[in-house]
């Protein structure tokens, strides 16, 4: 057995002992948010899909409800499949990790991901978490696996991203990154190059309809109404009644936005940096204080290490840096147009990067303290 065979094995294995302690812990959920997902499954087989246009977002949860319906297969079956494609997530996840950095790193960056239980915890939820986190890893796996582009990688980037964006709407925000990676990649020829870009400026462009179309999606879909109401955390008002604020509407969610920002700075800061600390802290007033530490016991040595790692991979000016950078800085902001979600699984597509980084930073300091106790 060589030591990557080796250490698929150790990962696989913490993979499924995480794996009983979530299932222990949360079962199957198939209420709240899940509940919707099954409704558009049924109208899917009454040939009536779908009862809004927003849920033409999250196609591959919605199928998969509908095929263990189809065939009365049951809830386990959404479940399992979703836990064996999280496990072939997280071992690409090693092989992309092991190819941008080391055997070492991967392997712990892929175990403290493992450890992190909310990451898989939505593996046993029927929402659209799973399989868009899931597909983040394999997007992140091609990333760090493809320092020159040709046309073959760039279908299977663009491939995994299409899929992406009808997962979840969240997905259209991976094609920034995605243009800064491309913007600094290597390419075969000045052809493919010029492809690369026309295309990453055409979905950028398909990016701000479809967020529009979003906007117009119906039911929970207002660009507002977290501004007006203050919610930092989804659906969660922090002023029921509506702050006092210059608004204009034009029909168009962008717009409306963009109007409120530049005539609403102190305000639209205000809430940015509360959501960004609810984004990157994880914790929450109704979880137990036992609960809340822990998390920060866990997050914020990762978060101190991915600063250690992040200055010290600077200098190897790879490819995949970029994208990793541009996901932590601009996803969370992105976040901050709209709120923060109740559990906190928004942060989740930002931590492969985060974890990757961070046991690179652990690494590196590792190497630096051996020597000083010899």
């Amino acid at each position: 057995m060589n030591l990557k065979q080796r250490n698929i094995y150790i990962l696989l294995g913490l993979f499924f002992l995480t794996h009983l302690i979530l299932y222990k812990i949360f079962g199957i959920v198939s209420t709240n948010e899940a509940e919707k997902y099954i409704q558009q499954a049924n109208l899917l087989l009454q040939g009536q899909f779908p009862s809004s246009s927003k849920y033409y977002y999250y196609l591959p949860i919605i199928f998969l409800i509908a095929l263990a319906q189809k065939f009365s297969l049951g809830y386990g079956f959404v479940v399992f499949i979703q836990c064996i494609f999280a496990a072939f997530g997280i071992v690409l996840y090693y092989a992309g990790t092991k190819k941008v950095f080391t055997d070492k790193v991967a392997l712990l960056s892929s175990a403290l991901l493992c450890l992190f239980l909310p990451f898989f915890s939505w593996n046993f939820y029927l929402y659209s978490e799973s399989l868009f986190i899931t597909l983040s890893l394999i997007l992140y796996y091609l990333i760090c696996q493809f320092e020159d582009q040709q046309k073959k990688t760039l279908f299977l980037i663009f491939g995994v991203f299409t899929i992406m964006v009808f997962s979840r709407p969240f997905g259209v925000l991976f094609i920034f990154p995605l243009f800064t990676y491309f913007l600094f990649s290597r390419y075969k020829s000045k052809r493919i190059k010029f492809f690369a870009l026309t295309l990453s400026v055409a979905f950028l462009g398909m990016t701000l309809v479809f967020i529009n179309k979003i906007f117009h999606g119906g039911e929970d879909m207002d660009a507002m109404k977290p501004f007006q109401e203050e919610h930092i955390i989804c659906f969660v008002p922090q002023k029921p009644e509506g702050a006092k604020l210059d608004l204009k509407y034009y029909d168009n969610g962008i717009r409306d936005i963009a109007y409120y920002i530049t005539h609403n700075p102190d305000h639209f800061t205000m809430l940015m940096f509360k959501r960004l600390f609810s984004f990157f802290s994880l914790t929450r007033p109704w979880y137990s204080k036992e609960h809340n530490l822990a998390l920060r016991l866990f997050i914020i040595p990762i978060y101190l290490f991915f600063i250690a790692g992040t200055v010290t991979w600077f200098k190897r000016k790879k490819n995949a840096f970029y994208y990793f950078i541009w996901l932590v800085i601009f996803y969370p902001l992105a976040v901050t147009f709209q709120c923060d979600d109740w559990n906190g699984r928004f942060t989740m597509l930002v931590l492969p990067p985060i974890f990757a980084l961070a046991a690179f930073g652990i690494y590196f300091f590792l190497r630096i303290i051996r020597p000083l106790k010899n």
